[in-house]
């Protein structure tokens, strides 16, 4: 790994991480002491806000901005919204003049009795009276100055700004807290990025192992692979044939490095830029999915200040199947996705990694990140599809007797299991749907990749947050030594399922405890309880998603020889004759209020492909507790609803067709599978899992994984948790491809 890192480079990393600014220079500055010294702000979002004038304790100046907000959750008497934003801000009239200068900063902190926590406060600039910037402050901690800045190169009209404003989101807080904030010293800069700065003794290096955004598949026996380097020095930084490029191929599945070094090709003035071929040797690479670094050293000495050249490859096994080259290469780009401060699967990146930085160099890793991903948060939702891909993609391995790749990928799962239990499971067994550690951290750095952490919980999100650990539990009790570990998962899922239960059972159409959709806006007692609403319409889309947590939970349970509760049973039961009496009237259309307007008529399909994975994992536990009545009832409703999407399902004047995107295709077809799995096969639902293979393999030629291109298909150009669901069709395909198919979970 990289040793050598610069010293500027490190202190700015250093001060990001503490105080949430760093990787800035400032070239020159304008007091606007006039925001607090002269001007008058006023509270702008309701009683849960006040502000004041002070003298005491500002920073900068004479006189500060004190912001006073006391979070009240369940709102004032009447309020439409309940969970508000308080804010203050100030009105400038006549407009000032922020011209000829691409950044504005002020300096920002909170006093209050929590000291452990982030406190997150948005920032809102309007110009020309309109908003024209609004972002959120890097979030901090209590009792510390902190500098705020904000780049204004993209903001119009900056010769006339009109306000200056400060709110706060109350669902991303607790109850009652009260907080202080005090606000002076704002300023307009001329910045430069400190990374886009390079000194003038450093190089800064891109590699590229390919002309475009193809997968490089390497053949077995293959002996180099040829490279494209290109250099960008600094004014000190000529660089001769003396000096070497030190190429490292980390082979991602086994973290074995390969190091070779090379003369450079060819001499670099200082202050210029090259492009220059090379030859990397792949003599010794055993198969593998790869990252290759370059890094141009003289002697010992690294010249790039960890500005190493980066790009990925894969090499083949003799003779291996595309199917297993698709599962190994796509399960080898989970490596990237891995949030490696903290933990858990990243919402949102490129298939594409950057071609400066090593993502395994910590040091650097924010800078990597930023050129990379779109979005470092980790929703429940697209944690749900992807540890479900990684649950079957390490049951194919385990078949297959791939002991290497099995090893990485169930690292893999663990990861994000214990990520989901440590970063986002409260003490009353739910889970908060989103959190972003990374943007809550080092938001300077990323400039914004997502936002920061919520506290907002919902009883659907609790459901997602909890079927993938119900399928690890399935998966974990049949490998031997893993039995304190199933333990701890069950614990877990025990209490996340037993929360929607307590919260979220409520009467329904004559039907005493059926499980719905609310939106769960606050903590301990008492839990206000809103029903789910989208585009003006009151959507049950989502209430199947609360379902299938509580009944592969249960599943998980009586799989394991635990007691599944009654309550649990009654609330699946009254559930599944629920959802049967909306969908039989309707040709199987359960979320028909939607009808195919919202959200694009993706509701249609969606809605039942929720319930109906609900009602099956219905269908699991009973038949496996022996009830034969109920287990039948639950198995009639899932075909009905399954039945819907592959026969009825119509939106705008178009039947639904079969999917061949990277979510809901490799979605549908586990879902189909575990029906024709446990149930009397459909040939129907066989029908369509031969279309979703033939949509990715036989038409296209593969063309969707290896070309990487999103023009090929929904989604493929896509990495992060959601679309790595593609790896439990992979999983499932190569189960059947190897012969040896997945036949249940038990």
């Amino acid at each position: 790994m990289l040793k050598a890192v610069t010293c500027l480079l490190l202190a700015l990393l250093a001060a990001a991480g503490a105080c949430g600014q760093g990787l800035v220079t400032v070239l020159e500055s304008k007091d606007l002491e006039a925001l607090t010294e002269t001007a008058e702000w006023e509270n702008s979002g309701g009683p849960e806000g006040a502000v004041a004038m002070v003298t005491t304790g500002a920073r900068a100046g004479r006189r500060a901005v004190r912001f006073t907000v006391r979070i009240d959750r369940m709102g004032p008497p009447g309020a439409t919204y309940p969970e508000g934003w308080p804010s203050c801000q100030v009105l400038l009239d006549p407009p000032q003049d922020w011209s000829g200068y691409n950044s504005v900063s002020f300096w920002i902190r909170v006093d209050s009795s929590d000291r452990k926590r982030l406190f997150p406060i948005r920032f809102i600039l309007h110009t020309g009276g309109v908003c024209t910037l609004n972002e959120l402050v890097p979030p901090f901690r209590a009792g510390k100055w902190v500098q705020a800045r904000f780049d204004l190169s993209r903001v119009p009209d900056l010769d006339r700004v009109t306000r200056v404003h400060l709110f706060v989101c109350e669902n991303e807080y607790p109850d009652k807290l009260q907080m202080q904030f005090t606000v002076d010293g704002f300023s307009l800069e001329k910045t430069a990025v400190a990374d886009a700065v390079l000194p003038a003794a450093e190089c800064r290096a891109e590699l590229y192992t390919g002309k475009d955004q193809a997968w490089r598949l390497i053949e077995a026996g293959t002996e180099s692979l040829p490279c494209v380097l290109k250099l960008t020095t600094g004014a000190d930084c000529a660089l001769a044939t003396s000096d070497g490029v030190l190429l490292t191929a980390r082979n991602v599945f086994t973290d074995r490095l390969f190091r070779q070094r090379v003369a450079l090709p060819q001499a670099v003035s200082g202050g210029t830029e090259a492009e220059i071929p090379l030859a990397a040797s792949l003599a010794g690479l055993p198969p593998g999915y790869y990252l290759l670094t370059a890094d141009i050293v003289r002697g010992q000495r690294s010249l790039c200040g960890g500005r190493v050249g980066a790009d990925d490859f894969y090499v083949r096994k003799p003779g291996e199947s595309m199917t297993y080259t698709a599962l190994s290469h796509r399960l080898g780009m989970v490596a990237w996705i891995i949030d490696r401060y903290y933990g858990g699967m990243t919402t949102h990146s490129s298939i594409n990694i950057p071609h400066t930085y090593d993502p395994y160099n910590k040091q650097t890793y924010p800078l990597w990140l930023r050129g990379f991903c779109s979005d470092t948060g980790k929703h429940t939702e697209g944690l749900e599809a992807g540890v479900t891909g990684l649950v079957f993609a390490c049951e194919a391995l385990r078949r297959a007797g791939d002991s290497e790749r099995l090893r990485y990928a169930e690292g893999l799962l663990r990861n994000n299991l214990d990520y989901m239990i440590r970063g986002m499971q409260d003490p009353d067994g739910g889970a908060r749907t989103y959190t972003n550690e990374l943007v809550d951290n080092y938001g300077d750095v990323l400039g914004g990749r997502g936002g920061v952490s919520q506290s907002g919980r919902d009883s659907n999100q609790v459901g997602e947050w909890v079927r993938p650990i119900a399928r690890a539990i399935l998966y974990f009790r049949r490998v031997p030594g893993q039995e304190a570990y199933v333990g701890k998962l069950l614990r877990a899922g025990h209490a996340a399922a037993d929360f929607i239960i307590r919260t979220s059972v409520a009467p329904k159409d004559g039907w005493e405890h059926v499980i719905r959709h609310y939106t769960l806006s606050s903590y301990g007692a008492p839990l206000k309880q809103t029903v789910y609403v989208q585009e003006g319409r009151q959507c049950e889309v989502y209430t199947g998603r609360a379902m299938a947590g509580v009944s592969y939970m249960a599943y998980a349970l009586a799989a394991c020889g635990r007691e599944v509760p009654a309550t649990w049973l009654q609330a699946l039961r009254d559930t599944t004759a629920w959802a049967t009496s909306v969908m039989e009237p309707r040709g199987g259309w359960f979320d028909y209020v939607c009808e195919d307007v919202v959200e694009g008529g993706c509701h249609t399909f969606l809605g039942n492909q929720y319930i109906g994975e609900g009602t099956m994992g219905h269908y699991f536990v009973e038949d496996l507790l022996g009830n034969r009545e109920e287990a039948r009832a639950a198995a009639r409703a899932t075909k009905l609803a399954y039945r819907y999407v592959t026969d009825n399902c119509v939106i705008r004047g178009r039947k639904f067709g079969i999917p061949n995107e990277f979510w809901v295709g490799p979605y549908l077809y586990w879902e189909l599978k575990e029906y024709n799995t446990a149930l009397p096969p459909d040939p129907v639902f066989a029908e369509w899992m031969k279309g979703i293979t033939e949509a990715y393999t036989v038409r296209p030629g593969w063309v969707m994984f290896t070309g990487r291109d999103g023009r090929l298909g929904a989604r493929t150009e896509d990495n992060g948790s959601l679309v790595t669901s593609i790896l439990g069709w992979l999983g499932l395909h190569y189960m059947d491809e190897i012969g040896r198919p997945w036949e249940g979970y038990l």
